[in-house]
Protein backbone atom coordinates (compact mmCIF):
# COMPACT_ATOMS: atom_id res chain seq x y z
CA UNK A 1 0.00 0.00 0.00
CA UNK A 2 1.68 3.34 -1.00
CA UNK A 3 0.44 6.11 1.31
CA UNK A 4 0.00 9.74 0.36
CA UNK A 5 3.80 11.80 1.38
CA UNK A 6 3.53 14.72 4.09
CA UNK A 7 4.35 17.41 2.11
CA UNK A 8 1.97 16.51 -0.25
CA UNK A 9 -0.78 16.13 1.80
CA UNK A 10 -0.16 19.78 3.20
CA UNK A 11 -0.29 21.29 -0.47
CA UNK A 12 -3.21 19.38 -1.01
CA UNK A 13 -7.21 19.03 -0.81
CA UNK A 14 -7.84 15.47 -1.35
CA UNK A 15 -10.91 14.42 -2.15
CA UNK A 16 -10.98 10.24 0.41
CA UNK A 17 -14.19 8.02 0.64
CA UNK A 18 -15.01 5.63 3.09
CA UNK A 19 -18.44 3.50 4.56
CA UNK A 20 -19.11 4.59 8.48
CA UNK A 21 -21.19 2.18 9.66
CA UNK A 22 -23.35 2.05 6.59
CA UNK A 23 -22.89 5.85 5.33
CA UNK A 24 -21.15 6.33 2.86
CA UNK A 25 -18.68 9.70 3.30
CA UNK A 26 -16.61 11.46 1.67
CA UNK A 27 -14.22 14.22 3.35
CA UNK A 28 -11.89 17.05 1.35
CA UNK A 29 -8.65 17.29 3.26
CA UNK A 30 -8.19 20.74 3.07
CA UNK A 31 -4.40 20.72 3.41
CA UNK A 32 -4.76 18.69 6.78
CA UNK A 33 -3.79 15.31 7.79
CA UNK A 34 -5.45 11.81 6.70
CA UNK A 35 -6.32 9.22 8.87
CA UNK A 36 -3.79 6.79 8.67
CA UNK A 37 -5.95 3.75 8.19
CA UNK A 38 -7.17 6.14 4.94
CA UNK A 39 -4.08 6.84 3.63
CA UNK A 40 -3.89 4.52 0.65
CA UNK A 41 -3.03 6.18 -2.21
CA UNK A 42 -3.96 3.68 -4.99
CA UNK A 43 -7.34 2.67 -3.62
CA UNK A 44 -8.14 6.61 -3.07
CA UNK A 45 -7.19 7.05 -6.30
CA UNK A 46 -9.52 4.09 -7.62
CA UNK A 47 -12.50 5.75 -5.87
CA UNK A 48 -11.59 9.03 -7.10
CA UNK A 49 -11.78 7.92 -10.83
CA UNK A 50 -15.42 6.33 -10.15
CA UNK A 51 -16.60 9.21 -8.55
CA UNK A 52 -15.08 11.38 -11.17
CA UNK A 53 -17.15 9.28 -13.96
CA UNK A 54 -20.18 9.16 -12.58
CA UNK A 55 -20.43 12.98 -11.54
CA UNK A 56 -21.94 15.68 -13.59
CA UNK A 57 -19.76 18.40 -12.80
CA UNK A 58 -21.80 21.34 -14.72
CA UNK A 59 -25.28 20.32 -12.77
CA UNK A 60 -24.57 22.47 -9.80
CA UNK A 61 -28.46 22.50 -8.60
CA UNK A 62 -29.35 21.28 -5.14
CA UNK A 63 -32.39 19.26 -6.56
CA UNK A 64 -32.01 15.93 -4.12
CA UNK A 65 -29.35 17.73 -1.74
CA UNK A 66 -29.66 19.21 1.77
CA UNK A 67 -26.88 21.88 2.19
CA UNK A 68 -25.32 22.66 5.70
CA UNK A 69 -26.02 26.72 6.30
CA UNK A 70 -24.19 26.89 9.03
CA UNK A 71 -21.13 25.50 6.58
CA UNK A 72 -21.84 28.63 4.25
CA UNK A 73 -22.12 30.87 7.36
CA UNK A 74 -19.04 29.55 8.27
CA UNK A 75 -16.89 30.29 4.91
CA UNK A 76 -18.18 33.63 4.75
CA UNK A 77 -17.59 34.66 8.20
CA UNK A 78 -13.71 33.80 7.99
CA UNK A 79 -12.93 35.33 4.24
CA UNK A 80 -10.04 37.60 5.41
CA UNK A 81 -10.60 39.37 2.21
CA UNK A 82 -13.43 41.65 3.66
CA UNK A 83 -14.29 42.91 0.15
CA UNK A 84 -14.58 39.45 -1.10
CA UNK A 85 -17.47 37.35 -0.60
CA UNK A 86 -17.86 34.14 -2.35
CA UNK A 87 -21.04 32.69 -3.84
CA UNK A 88 -22.79 29.84 -2.70
CA UNK A 89 -22.16 27.92 -5.59
CA UNK A 90 -18.66 28.78 -5.76
CA UNK A 91 -18.73 27.35 -1.84
CA UNK A 92 -20.60 24.50 -2.69
CA UNK A 93 -19.27 23.65 -6.04
CA UNK A 94 -17.21 20.44 -4.25
CA UNK A 95 -19.56 19.20 -1.94
CA UNK A 96 -23.09 19.24 -3.69
CA UNK A 97 -21.74 17.08 -6.66
CA UNK A 98 -21.01 14.08 -4.22
CA UNK A 99 -24.11 14.75 -2.05
CA UNK A 100 -25.95 13.83 -5.28
CA UNK A 101 -24.35 10.41 -5.55
CA UNK A 102 -25.27 9.85 -2.04
CA UNK A 103 -22.09 10.99 -0.01
CA UNK A 104 -22.81 12.99 3.10
CA UNK A 105 -19.94 15.50 1.68
CA UNK A 106 -17.34 17.07 4.62
CA UNK A 107 -14.49 19.49 4.80
CA UNK A 108 -11.69 19.60 7.38
CA UNK A 109 -11.80 22.91 8.89
CA UNK A 110 -9.42 22.80 11.60
CA UNK A 111 -6.52 20.35 12.33
CA UNK A 112 -4.87 20.60 15.93
CA UNK A 113 -2.17 18.15 17.45
CA UNK A 114 -3.04 15.28 15.38
CA UNK A 115 -6.83 16.38 15.87
CA UNK A 116 -9.22 16.68 12.29
CA UNK A 117 -11.97 18.34 12.97
CA UNK A 118 -14.66 17.68 9.99
CA UNK A 119 -18.14 19.51 8.95
CA UNK A 120 -21.01 18.27 7.07
CA UNK A 121 -21.44 20.81 3.92
CA UNK A 122 -23.91 18.69 2.17
CA UNK A 123 -25.59 15.23 2.04
CA UNK A 124 -28.27 13.40 0.36
CA UNK A 125 -31.89 14.07 0.98
CA UNK A 126 -32.11 10.22 0.06
CA UNK A 127 -29.88 7.14 -0.08
CA UNK A 128 -28.95 6.71 -3.50
CA UNK A 129 -25.51 5.41 -3.70
CA UNK A 130 -24.78 3.18 -6.51
CA UNK A 131 -23.89 0.02 -5.23
CA UNK A 132 -20.46 -0.39 -7.33
CA UNK A 133 -18.94 2.65 -4.97
CA UNK A 134 -20.12 0.83 -1.66
CA UNK A 135 -18.50 -2.10 -2.51
CA UNK A 136 -15.34 -0.28 -2.72
CA UNK A 137 -15.30 2.08 -0.13
CA UNK A 138 -12.91 1.25 2.74
CA UNK A 139 -14.75 0.76 6.41
CA UNK A 140 -13.37 3.33 8.66
CA UNK A 141 -15.17 3.43 12.12
CA UNK A 142 -12.18 5.74 13.74
CA UNK A 143 -13.94 8.77 14.11
CA UNK A 144 -14.94 10.84 17.96
CA UNK A 145 -16.90 13.42 19.24
CA UNK A 146 -19.55 12.91 16.70
CA UNK A 147 -22.23 16.33 16.98
CA UNK A 148 -25.39 14.83 15.46
CA UNK A 149 -28.16 16.63 14.61
CA UNK A 150 -32.04 14.79 13.84
CA UNK A 151 -30.19 11.56 13.38
CA UNK A 152 -27.11 12.84 10.88
CA UNK A 153 -23.53 13.17 11.81
CA UNK A 154 -22.92 17.13 11.23
CA UNK A 155 -19.30 17.14 12.91
CA UNK A 156 -16.42 14.59 14.00
CA UNK A 157 -13.33 14.40 14.95
CA UNK A 158 -10.33 11.69 13.52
Amino acid sequence: MTKYRSGYIQTHCIDIFFDYHGTPMHILTNGNAIPDTLNNKELNRRIQSEVTIKTNWNDQSEYGVIVNESYVEYVKESIVEKDYTPSRNTILRLFVPMAKLGFYSYVCINTNEHISHYMLVARPSEQIVKPILRERLPIFDAISNIIMQDGIITEFQT
